[in-house]
């Protein structure tokens, strides 16, 4: 995003100097140099994106387009040019000193339609990029290290569903598909509907879609294992917390379960939810640079596969479906024993409001066992993070009990 942040501010400062008092100044001959440096800067960081983590290369696009730059922002300020000496010509006294090319109100609009544009035009230009630059199968169209995980024990009578986060992958879960293995355990790891491709393909998934998928995977664990657990990660812990409420689920493991909430950054003085409802209607989409990624463990980055072009329609829709779940009491009925892993730091969805929503488990009376662990060391994404061979040790002692 800095891209963006950089071309708003250079666009802001244009029209600060349009919307100033005193034609005169428009004369000067940095002015024509000023827009034209502006159109270079507007084609190179649209066309190369040089700050996103899935930049283009230099090229000889990356020429023509800041030319294209330069040519469009010389024709304008030709004309801002041409009206300024207008004034200069003609004696009008104070009338030129005093005259502006911009009324402030309409700098203001022009402000806030050029900020969108700009954003619209980065993030199409990213996900032009992310999809262009992504390694996949070129049959199936799969990012390369997004496959699903199947790891058959035919012998077993144990299976175990993991479903992985919002954005994601079966790559989510690190090492802890291998460890269940190890354990004499048959693993699956479905790709959910809408992952694992582009991101425009989540808007084209709803929620009711990637449950569907959960069951039908869940179902064919359940024909060759006499007993089947579910493993689920952010909105695969919402989607396991589903399927445990339809379904015989021996044991559940639910891993920063996504309850509704979303943390907001430290720095914003903003719910990031109200932000989410709020742009949703203006933003198509939105970046999410490595600083975002959620991992505390930044080594581990690459072993990450997720959307950086975040579409907002995709968020606001899991949101109001994870908000439905929990009027429904998805998190407060759990049927089954179930082991709830929290990251302390999670910037995701906080861990105090997840254990708000769970805690009622752990109190009522008859219910199935119900236990909590919490880790200090990792972000949301536990499994890849700094506590993640614990979390993984966890989780196998809990489902070979």
């Amino acid at each position: 995003m800095t891209e963006f942040f950089v071309l708003s501010a250079g666009l802001l400062a244009l029209l600060v100097l349009l919307t100033r008092r005193g034609a005169d100044r428009l004369t000067a001959r940095w002015v024509p140099l000023a827009f034209m440096g502006y159109g270079a800067l507007l084609g190179i960081l649209l066309e190369a994106l040089p700050f996103s983590a899935v930049r283009g290369r230099f090229s000889l696009r990356t020429v023509v387009a800041a030319f294209a730059g330069v040519f469009v922002m010389r024709l304008i300020s030709r004309g801002v040019v041409a009206w300024a000496g207008g004034y200069r010509d003609e004696d009008r006294g104070a009338q030129r000193r005093h005259a502006r090319l911009l009324h402030p109100l309409m700098a203001v609009g022009l402000a806030i339609s050029g900020v969108l544009v700009m954003h619209e035009s980065v993030v199409s230009r990213h996900l032009a990029l992310e999809v262009q630059n992504t390694p996949r199968d070129r049959a199936t169209g799969v990012v390369r290290g997004a496959e699903p995980i199947e790891l058959p024990a035919p012998d077993a009578d144990e299976g175990v569903l993991l479903l992985h986060g919002f954005l994601s992958s079966p790559a989510d879960f690190g090492d802890l598909p291998s460890a269940l293995a190890d354990a004499g355990i048959a693993v699956s790891v479905p790709l959910l509907p809408g992952h694992g491709t582009t991101p425009r393909g989540l808007t084209g998934h709803p929620m009711e879609k990637r449950l569907a998928a959960a069951l039908a995977a869940f179902d064919a664990l359940a024909a060759a294992h006499e007993q089947v657990s579910v493993v689920g990660f952010s909105m695969g812990g919402l989607l396991a917390a589903q399927v445990a409420g339809v379904r015989d689920v021996h044991r559940l493991v639910l891993v920063n379960p996504f309850v509704g909430e979303t943390a907001a950054p430290e720095w914003s003085p903003f719910d990031t939810d109200d932000l989410i409802e709020f742009g949703a209607p203006l933003i198509d989409a939105v970046i999410r640079s490595e600083t975002f990624m959620n991992m505390n463990d930044r080594t581990a980055l690459s072993r990450l596969r997720a959307y950086r072009t975040v579409p907002l329609a995709a968020v606001l829709e899991l949101r109001e479906y994870a908000l439905r779940a929990r009027e429904d009491g998805v998190y407060s009925n759990l049927p089954c024993p179930t082991l709830l892993l929290l990251s302390t730091s999670d910037h995701v969805t906080p861990a105090a409001d997840t254990h708000h929503v769970l805690e009622a488990l752990a109190t009522r009376e008859g219910a199935p066992p119900f236990e909590e662990t919490h880790y200090a060391k990792s972000d949301h994404v536990l499994l890849l993070d700094f506590d993640r061979a614990a979390a993984a040790e966890r989780i196998v002692e809990w489902l070979a009990r």
